[in-house]
């Protein structure tokens, strides 16, 4: 015997999943206006600053090191990529552009050198 299934009535009415889709498209959207903009920051703070709370424990602290445990400054590993490279005279330094470039006469690098 064959049972009978009901048809689906879909609800005019979003199911709460569809509206959880709509959430970030709707924080975004409310970001873009300034009243709204500003105390969202503030209660996201406010609600970080009591999630971090929540979670701190007081008798966890950080370890601490002895001065014979920690390298001196002088010492510290650091990544020099940011330090300008003395082998380089950057007065003496031009861009040479050339290729596919609409003027190669050195136009462009003249624009640059506003920067």
């Amino acid at each position: 015997m064959a049972k009978h299934v009901a048809p689906k009535i879909r609800s005019s009415i979003p199911t709460r999943r569809e509206l959880l889709k709509l959430s970030p498209a709707l924080l975004l959207g409310a970001f873009a206006i300034p009243k709204l903009r500003d105390s969202l920051l503030d209660y996201g703070v406010a609600f970080s600053d009591w999630a971090s709370g929540a979670t701190f424990r007081s008798r966890h602290l950080a370890q601490t090191y002895a001065n014979a445990d920690v390298v001196p400054f002088k010492e510290f590993p650091y990544n020099f990529y940011d330090v300008l490279d003395p082998e380089v005279d950057l007065d003496a330094w031009r861009l040479e552009v050339s290729g596919m470039v609409k003027r190669p006469d050195g136009s462009a690098a003249r624009a640059l050198a506003i920067f």
